[in-house]
């Protein structure tokens, strides 16, 4: 069979559960070039209940409903919500590339030029606004780079000839705080490096001075698995707050902070889109040297658009947020998150053979990082997962023991599975 433009496709039944209603087929394509015209190839393909057209290019994300169930499983860092997304609301209309390449009748998300794009841009920007109940004070920007390049960013846009504070509460503020030391006047305020960043400072002893330009923390290390819960009452110094992997997660107090950065490939969408929100009063520090593409002012003026912006990652974020909208909001999906930390923390506090060292007050809610008592039989513990369809536990290179990361994307029953494992494995042991 070939399709209107010519190209061979392969078709494939795939059994799956009637009441998801995922596809009756799907479609991979041939290794074609992903060229502009390819894309009006997705159009000519028809979206219908009954025959509903899936994983349309090549190597698409997976090949079979069994391989999406193993991703269920994965408890890896980078674990896209949208995927997770699509697959709980309506089939029928996300499950086929075409529905989400497709804006208008005329374009597709990755040939569509940013001056067309506008409309998109707004519509995300409103569900964010929408779900942090932000205040009108603030400007959300659609960036790129990743949250690293806010390492620099942040002290070009705010430090204007001043000093500022950081909070080193683990791995990734550790980074921040280096990559901050190419700007004169960084300070720290308060570090929790002699105790294996095991417990996170606390806010009050937190020591800056008055007229710092701002204080920097990171609200949860994905590395150490340690996070605050607590919204900052600092109101005489701003407070800028690398969220990247717990926003969205709970509600926050937004006012609480002048500037809240986060890389969006935890609980957003895809790796490569850096959301900010900055309160409008520290738009104005910018140093004159710094580029107009890393000028949060000039970004701002411009609607994030200074430049093509992530047009693809915006408007898949666009659809995660819906996801979250549709299933009540932040609220909601932290019930969720309590009662999936709750039941990984619970087992663990309830055997010597596995360790968290974390103090308690201070335990992510997304990163769940623990050991076996015998670190000899951390290898084996990995292996004996991956048999079982658990994916991604491997603790980070600087620690090393195991790490779950558990997500908005990560179900419940991800979290079911690995106790289940992890029980049959310190039984054998």
């Amino acid at each position: 069979m070939k399709s209107k433009l010519g190209y061979p496709v392969k078709f494939k039944k795939a059994k799956l559960p009637s009441k998801k209603k995922l596809i009756g087929k799907y479609c991979n394509l041939e290794p074609i070039n992903i060229r502009k015209h390819s894309i009006s190839l997705y159009k000519n393909f028809s979206l219908d209940k009954k025959n509903t057209i899936w994983n349309y290019l090549p190597y698409g994300p997976f090949k079979s409903y069994g391989s999406f169930k193993k991703w269920l499983k994965s408890f890896c860092l980078n674990k896209d919500p949208f995927f997770y997304a699509i697959y709980s609301k309506k089939y029928d209309q996300y499950c086929g590339m075409a529905s989400y390449l497709r804006i208008t009748p005329e374009h597709g998300s990755i040939e569509v030029g940013h001056i067309n794009y506008s409309p998109i841009l707004q519509n995300t920007e409103l569900k964010l606004k929408k779900l942090l109940d932000l205040p009108k004070n603030y400007k959300v920007l659609f960036l790129q780079g990743g949250a690293v390049t806010q390492n620099f960013m942040v002290p070009m846009n705010l430090l204007d000839r001043r000093t500022a504070s950081y909070v080193i509460s683990g791995y990734w503020s550790k980074r921040t705080f280096s990559d901050a030391q190419a700007f004169s006047g960084i300070n720290i305020a308060a570090s929790s490096e002699s105790i294996n960043f095991t417990k996170a400072p606390k806010i009050d002893s937190w020591e800056y001075k008055k007229d710092d330009a701002y204080i920097h923390f990171c609200l949860n290390e994905t590395v150490h698995g340690v996070e605050y819960f607590d919204d900052p009452n600092i109101k005489n110094v701003p407070i800028v707050c690398d969220m990247s992997s717990t926003i969205l997660s709970r509600p926050i107090d937004v006012s609480s902070y002048g500037v809240i950065y986060a890389g969006a490939q935890k609980n957003i969408g895809p790796a490569g889109l850096t959301v900010l929100i900055v309160r409008d009063d520290l738009l104005d520090f910018a140093d004159k040297k710094t580029p107009s593409t890393l000028s949060w002012k000039i970004q701002s003026e411009n609607n994030s658009m200074i430049n093509t912006p992530s047009l693809y990652g915006i408007y898949i974020a666009g659809l995660v947020l819906d996801w979250l909208l549709q299933r009540g909001g932040l609220d909601s999906i932290e019930k969720i998150n309590l009662k999936k930390s709750n039941y990984l923390y619970d087992f663990i506090d309830s055997t010597d053979f596995y360790i968290n060292n974390v103090d308690k007050i201070n335990r992510s809610r997304m990163n769940v990082a623990f050991n076996i008592y015998n670190d000899e039989l951390t290898s084996e513990f990995l292996v004996g997962a991956e048999k079982n369809g658990l994916f991604g536990l491997k603790g980070h290179r600087i620690i090393g023991g195991l790490r779950a990361s558990i997500y908005n994307a990560m179900p419940f029953e991800g979290l079911v599975a690995l106790v289940d494992y992890m029980k049959e494995f310190k039984n054998t042991h």
